[in-house]
Order: structure tokens, then C-alpha cells, then sequence
């Protein structure tokens, strides 16, 4: 752990170090303006001493990573030891920088985020965005980005390039992370001016403010991609706007978590071209409506999302639900109990599906007589969780079993489909020796099929509990 010497040569190193982070992060006029304005920069602590930062306390490990991902790589070099032993100096000194800026930053919002934000405008967007990206799978990284504060966004914003510049990543990295305690105006208020500067907003607002946001039409105008949460599964009722074309004129991309969709209502976006729903009940009715009123949605994926009435004897008939889009859905992506493979026994009537995401049907296995649609590209297959975890031979039995059926039904496919030529497995749940079976079998069958002219992409997940 990275902890912070009180002492006084430690003091004056830190101090040295401060005032040349400072000098390449801020301008004096940044400085002077975030010194007056906080009046919490001198703080102390009740021993005297300033408080210490959060990162402080972070692990070696958390700190280099976060200039892995915001760091100019180290430059070639001949000797491949030595460009290593460069690149390993270069980024502990730059550690040293991230220590000493953050314990000032950490003074003026009580977060680590100011030396984040501060670094994030010297460097490219394709760098934030692939920080962002990371969040989703590192804990440690997430947990940190959580920690950020309303006026630390509004003063990052500052920042921002000038207009019509696509910074899409920072503010999405800004605002899904706020903490719901933050209001809906707060949130109005610096998107709003986040849509003078940007373009390509990203935003998630959480219930019950749901509703209220479609009323700030000022901020909605450039949105062109919203996410709207609900505060538990299947819970709070969505009514969309009659005048929702207008408010989102722009909006390309809709993902909706944890709402009940019965009552939703008509909505017209005309430029929709994907749809998510995570956890959210809808009827069929409400979901041939959506795709006829929104013409150009290509894309479909329900996650844990259980159409009402679609129970068990009417799974054959789940096909139904895309039918009156026969000519417009192009990927659909099932991943709940009922999007199994009889589940789409008719989807060959969605003649322009391009890719297909379904569940492995534990009990049937795959119907080898039901083609593929005739234009289908990808075909994606959610696999089951283990249940033999501590007997390898029957876990190799089952893949073995499945990789048999997989290639009776590979040939079939490429006959009525001429174009499928990718077919991507994943399974989670895994323990670490299935995934060490998993390579083994899995590189078998990739260089199988690739004989046939299908790529196989197997995405394995480790447990967690």
C-alpha cells in the first residue's frame, strides 16, 4: 500500500514534486481560480498535517494501470530488456506524479477523480474510451471512478475541446458514474452544457426521475444515446412522451433497465437503430407497436426480459414477437430462459437476419432440422453454466457431446445459409480447470471449422462467487 510520510523530508520531496505536476497539468490561472474557490484547500487534518488522498491507499498495481491506460506507450528500442526496463522507470516515475498531484486534488473535492480528469485532457479520446471500457471488467478501477463528485465533471467540462469535437467518452465516463444521490436538475444542468461543447452524449438517468427528463428538451436535443434505470426489476412503470420524435430527434440508441413496459405507450424515434431491454417486462402487442413506429432499429437484445404470457407451451412461438419486422430487424440477441433454440424454430422467415443470438437448449439440444435464416452471417450461442464442478471427465463428456452436435449441425447450417461464417460460443460459470479443458477442445474445434469456412470465437468466464 502506498502510504503518505508526515515527515518533514518526505514533505518537502512531496511538495517539489507537487509543484512540477502543477506545471504540467495546470496554468497558474487554474490554479489561482480552484484555490479560490474551494475554501477547503488548506484544510487540515487535527494533527496539523494535510489529509491525506485517497490514492494514498491505493495498491501499487491500481495506480499503474490507470497510466497504463492514459500513458503514451514507451518508445521502440533495439534491446527488448532494456525498452522494458524503460518503460517500467517511466511509468513509476509517472506514479510518483499521479501521488503528488492527487493529495492536492484530493483537498479541493475529497476525490482522487481531479488528477483523472486532469490527465484525461492531455491525452486522446481513443485513450479515455479505452479506459472506460476497462471499468467495466476491473473492480478496483470502477470502485475508484465511483468516488467522483458532481463539481469535479462540471470542472473537467472545462476543459473539453472545442465544439463539435466528439469527447463522447468523457462525458459518458462522467455520467454514468454520478451517484444517484445527485438531482435530475444537477444532472440537466451540466448536460446541458455538455451539448454546447459535444457531441455523441451519452447519459443514464435513474427513477423516478425517468419520466421528468423527457421534459428538459434543451439537453435532450443531441442525445444519441440514453439509458434509463429503474430502481428494482420489473418495478416502475414507463410512459414515453407523446412528443418523444421531437425531444429525441437524435437518438440512435435506447437501452432500458428494470421497467415494466405494459402500459409504455406509442413512441416515435425515427432514427432508433438499437434497442436493449435488461430485466423489463413488455407484451408482444408492445413490442410489434415499438418496431412499426421506430423503422429503422436493426438491432434487438433482450436480456433476462420475459414477454408476458410466453411461458413454456408457447415457446415455439417466440418467433412472433419480430415477425411484423421481417424486413427490418437485422440482429436479434436473446439471452433469457426462453430464447432457446425451438424458441426460434420459424426465425428463417427473418429473411434479412444477419446475426442471431440464442440460448443452448439444455434438454433438446440443437434441432439439426431447422435451417438457419437464409441470410444469417453470425449465430451466437449462450452455453449453460457447469454443474459438474468437481468431476473433470463427466465436464468433457458434455463439451464432447456438444462439439458433436455443433458439427453435424455446422454443415447443414453453411447449406442453407451460404454466408454464415462465424459461430460464437460462451459459457460462464467456469472453474479454473474447465477453462484449461475448454482451450484444449475448443482449439480442436476452431481449426475444424475453419476448414469449413466458419470462424469460432468461445468466450470463457471464470466464477466469481
Amino acid at each position: 500500500m502506498l502510504l503518505l510520510d508526515a515527515t518533514t523530508t518526505r514533505m518537502d520531496r512531496l511538495a517539489h514534486r507537487l509543484a512540477s505536476a502543477y506545471r504540467r497539468f495546470f496554468t497558474p490561472h487554474d490554479l489561482h481560480r480552484s484555490a479560490a474557490s474551494d475554501s477547503r484547500l488548506s484544510r487540515p487534518t487535527p494533527n496539523g498535517s494535510p489529509s491525506p488522498s485517497p490514492a494514498m491507499y491505493m495498491p501499487d498495481e491500481v495506480l499503474l494501470q490507470i497510466f497504463q491506460y492514459l500513458s503514451p506507450p514507451a518508445s521502440p528500442s533495439i534491446n527488448r530488456d532494456a525498452a522494458y526496463g524503460d518503460q517500467i522507470s517511466a511509468r513509476r516515475g509517472r506514479s510518483r506524479d499521479l501521488i503528488a498531484l492527487s493529495s492536492v486534488c484530493s483537498l479541493w473535492h475529497d476525490t482522487a477523480m481531479e488528477l483523472l480528469y486532469a490527465t484525461v485532457r492531455l491525452e486522446t479520446v481513443s485513450a479515455v474510451a479505452q479506459f472506460a471500457r476497462s471499468l467495466r471488467n476491473n473492480r478496483d478501477l470502477a470502485r475508484l471512478v465511483r468516488q467522483l463528485e458532481l463539481p469535479v465533471a462540471t470542472q473537467a467540462l472545462a476543459h473539453a475541446p472545442p465544439a463539435g469535437a466528439d469527447v463522447s467518452s468523457v462525458v459518458w465516463l462522467a455520467s454514468t458514474m454520478w451517484p444517484q444521490r445527485a438531482s435530475l436538475e444537477h444532472d440537466v444542468e451540466f448536460i446541458t452544457a455538455a451539448c454546447t461543447r459535444v457531441t455523441g452524449i451519452v447519459t443514464v438517468l435513474h427513477a423516478p426521475d425517468v419520466e421528468r427528463a423527457f421534459g428538459y428538451g434543451i439537453w435532450a436535443q443531441r442525445v444519441e444515446h440514453l439509458e434509463l434505470r429503474a430502481s428494482r426489476k420489473w418495478s416502475d412503470e414507463l410512459a414515453f412522451p407523446e412528443d418523444a420524435a421531437s425531444a429525441l430527434p437524435h437518438l440512435e440508441s435506447l437501452a432500458l433497465h428494470n421497467f415494466n413496459l405494459v402500459q409504455a405507450g406509442d413512441v416515435h424515434l425515427p432514427n432508433l437503430k438499437y434497442l436493449r431491454l435488461t430485466y423489463c417486462d413488455f407484451t408482444p402487442e408492445w413490442l410489434h407497436s415499438f418496431l412499426s413506429r421506430c423503422p429503422a432499429v436493426r438491432s434487438v437484445h433482450l436480456e433476462k426480459s420475459q414477454p408476458w404470457g410466453l411461458r413454456t407451451p408457447a415457446r415455439i412461438e417466440a418467433c412472433n414477437l419480430f415477425e411484423p419486422a421481417v424486413e427490418q430487424v437485422q440482429t436479434i440477441d436473446i439471452d433469457c430462459e426462453w430464447g432457446t433454440w425451438d424458441a426460434f424454430a420459424r426465425a428463417r422467415l427473418l429473411t434479412n437476419l444477419r446475426v442471431l443470438g440464442i440460448q443452448w437448449d439444455e434438454c433438446g439440444g440443437i434441432p439439426l432440422n431447422q435451417p438457419l435464416p437464409p441470410q444469417l452471417e453470425v449465430l451466437r450461442v449462450s452455453l449453460p453454466s457447469p454443474s459438474c464442478d468437481d468431476d473433470p471427465e463427466q465436464f468433457e463428456r458434455l463439451m464432447w457431446s456438444a462439439i458433436r452436435q455443433f458439427k453435424t449441425a455446422v454443415p447443414a447450417w453453411k447449406l442453407h445459409a451460404p454466408s454464415f461464417a462465424k459461430l460464437e460460443l460462451r459459457q460462464d460459470g467456469l472453474l479454473a480447470h474447465q477453462v484449461r479443458q475448454w482451450s484444449t477442445i475448443g482449439l480442436l474445434f476452431r481449426s475444424w471449422c475453419a476448414k469449413r469456412g466458419v470462424n469460432v470465437d468461445i468466450s470463457l468466464g471464470l466464477r466469481t462467487d
